[in-house]
C-alpha cells in the first residue's frame, strides 16, 4: 500500500479547499454569464429579463416640458447689417436683413452673432419677455465688430412653480 502524505497544518488544508471552491465558483459564474448572454440574444426573452426593454418608447411621466422662449436681437442705430447673421448652436438661423431678428430658443442652446463677413461694427441689444429665461439677460448689449464673432451666450431657464 502506498502511503499518502498529509499536511498536518489545518490552515494549509483550509487554503486548499477554498482554492477548489473558488475555482468551481468561477467556472459556474462563467457558465451562468454565458447562459444569460445567450438568453439576451432572443428578443422575447430580453423583454422578460430586462425591464428597460418594456419601457422603451413609453413617455416618462412627470417630466417638465421642454422650455422655449422668443428672444429678439436688435441693431442699435441701423436698419440692416449685410453679411451678419445669428447662429444657434453653431448653425446660421437668421440674417440681419432688418433691424430686429426674432429667435425661438430652448434650454441649452448657444446663441452667437457671426459678423465675419460683415463690414463695420454694431451694438446689438437682446430682449425677451419670458419670466423663466435666466440667460441671456434682457437688456444685454453686445458690441460686435465686422470680421469677428460675438461672445456666445448659453440659454438657461429657471423653474417657476405655478
Amino acid at each position: 500500500m502506498r502511503r499518502v502524505e498529509r499536511n498536518e497544518n489545518p490552515l494549509a488544508h483550509l487554503v486548499e479547499k477554498s482554492a477548489e471552491w473558488t475555482f468551481r465558483m468561477a467556472v459556474f459564474g462563467l457558465f451562468a454569464l454565458t447562459a444569460v448572454q445567450a438568453l439576451l440574444l432572443v428578443p422575447q426573452a430580453r423583454a422578460v429579463l430586462v425591464p428597460v426593454e418594456r419601457l422603451e418608447g413609453v413617455p416618462v411621466q412627470g417630466m417638465p416640458p421642454v422650455q422655449q422662449a422668443q428672444i429678439s436681437l436688435s441693431l442699435e442705430g441701423a436698419n440692416a447689417w449685410p453679411g451678419a447673421y445669428v447662429t444657434v448652436d453653431g448653425k446660421p438661423v437668421e440674417a440681419f436683413g432688418q433691424a430686429q431678428v426674432w429667435l425661438a430658443v430652448r434650454e441649452g442652446d448657444t446663441v452667437q452673432v457671426d459678423a465675419t463677413k460683415a463690414q463695420g461694427s454694431r451694438r446689438i441689444l437682446i430682449d425677451h419677455e419670458s419670466p423663466s429665461l435666466l440667460t441671456p439677460v434682457a437688456g444685454l448689449e453686445w458690441d460686435v465688430d465686422g470680421g469677428k464673432k460675438s461672445p456666445a451666450v448659453q440659454v438657461h431657464f429657471i423653474a417657476i412653480n405655478p
